[in-house]
């Protein structure tokens, strides 16, 4: 993954489970990367994307990688 990718959220839970869909599909672009401590997984330092959705309030958020996947 890098700065400039197309990236879906893809929640850890499901992604497992192939029949089991994710009910919500947000896509994004990522603009920015950093190592940030994440309280999930037991205050550990984790690579964090800031992703610019494509929704209508254009809204952007520091997301653990480990929920994005790159498209394309």
């Amino acid at each position: 993954m890098q700065i400039g990718d197309l990236v879906r959220y893809v929640d850890p839970a499901t992604r497992k489970i192939p029949s089991t869909p994710m009910p919500l599909v947000l896509l994004g672009v990522v603009m920015d990367m950093k190592i940030k401590m994440t309280m999930a997984s037991n205050n550990t330092d984790m690579v964090h994307a800031y992703v610019l959705w494509n929704n209508t309030a254009r809204q952007a958020h520091w997301i653990p990688t480990d929920y994005l996947e790159v498209l394309g």
